[in-house]
């Protein structure tokens, strides 16, 4: 900290190799201004689902750096869905039947009906069916 103010002088560098430096403290200021302009303001202005597409995980920049740049979770990246076994889409499609016969039943009515015809359900299993 005390010596960071000579850091940015031209003298102390001295001669070449201050202008290398100077020549790499450029570039570095080019790369973090574009991607606080384009990645950062435009990319961000695309979808999640888009966005999520455009990490790659063989180029120059780190996946943790892109997902950073590009507002994406990381684990988001290698999520992976389960399908719904047999017995889950019988239940959705039963509950689906009840539902267009009775659209007043909630999810407690729905719960003691199918109970009723032999489904082992509580009520949050049903109130998520049938959110979904």
């Amino acid at each position: 900290m005390e010596n960071l103010e000579r850091a940015f002088e031209s003298e102390t560098c001295g001669g070449a190799n201050g202008s290398e430096r100077e020549a790499e403290l450029l570039q570095k200021i080019g790369e973090l201004t574009v991607e606080r302009d384009f990645f950062i303001a435009r990319a961000r202005s695309i979808e999640v689902k888009q966005r999520r597409t455009m990490v790659e995980p063989d180029i120059g920049i780190s996946m943790r750096r892109q997902c950073e740049l590009l507002g994406v979770n990381r684990s988001s990246l290698y999520y992976q869905p389960i399908e719904p076994d047999a017995e889950e889409l019988a239940l959705m499609r039963r509950i689906d039947e009840l539902h267009l016969k009775h659209p007043w039943f909630g999810s407690r009515m729905m719960t003691r009906m199918l109970k009723r015809e032999g489904f082992e359900v509580n009520r949050k299993r049903v109130q998520r069916l049938m959110r979904q």
